[in-house]
């Protein structure tokens, strides 16, 4: 077979039998009517892409300074004028903005002010199938930002439980009817390594029994 071919989308009632369309209702005589009705496949459509970099500038002292910039293209087609039609939308913007913030101690929080500005050029052209026209836009607008940004330190203190399961697998162990064998011996070794002694001393982190009726600091021989 050769021609070029249209695949479509359709939707009808289903007869009594189940097995095709059921005819539709019509005046007595007339029976030209379709069993299929028109069912429209992806009448609405949207693609965009988009890009933005930025830079900032970071010293020693409480100032703190950034700057963006970003572009976007986007096309969108659906059915506004006609419901038969689909009418495109074309948008590109391109814009850039710059943001500066001020930070202050305060004890063991840090609260931070920042302000920005920005700029964006936005041109939409709105192409009306039906009539072969289009509709242009062309704006430039500016925006502000700004707000509080509040950051606590290592200074928050917090109480966790972790439990787990160390010891030596020996043959009494694996006599006993538990399936924490192995585990076992990998949570010695987790909690012996000196990795984990170097974890708790950088995050400031203190051991505690559960009883609490001893505290070893950063000491993990001593805790149950």
């Amino acid at each position: 077979m050769s021609g070029s071919w249209k695949v479509r989308l359709g939707a009808g009632s289903a007869d009594p039998s189940g097995t095709s369309f059921a005819a539709p209702q019509e005046p007595t005589g007339q029976n030209t009517a379709a069993r299929l009705y028109n069912v429209t496949f992806r009448s609405v459509s949207s693609h965009l892409g988009a890009l933005e970099a930025g830079i900032a500038w970071v010293p020693e002292g409480p100032l703190t300074a950034g700057l963006r910039g970003h572009v976007l293209v986007a096309r969108s087609k659906s059915p506004v004028t006609e419901p038969d039609t689909r009418d495109t939308l074309d948008n590109f913007e391109y814009g850039a903005d710059v943001s500066a913030g001020y930070r202050l101690g305060l004890g063991s929080l840090s609260l931070t002010p920042f302000a920005g500005v920005g700029v964006t050029r936005v041109n939409g052209d709105f192409h009306v199938t039906s009539d072969n026209y289009t509709l242009t836009s062309r704006t430039t607008n500016v925006g502000f930002t700004g707000g509080l940004q509040l950051f606590a330190g290592h200074n928050v203190e917090g109480v966790a439980e972790l439990m787990v399961h160390p010891g030596h697998v020996d043959a009494a162990l694996k006599e006993m009817s538990t399936r924490l064998l192995d585990s076992r011996q990998n949570e010695l070794a987790l909690l012996t390594s000196l990795n984990s002694r170097a974890l708790l001393v950088g995050e400031r982190i203190d051991l505690v029994r559960h009883d609490l009726t001893h505290i070893s600091r950063r000491s993990l021989r001593h805790v149950s």
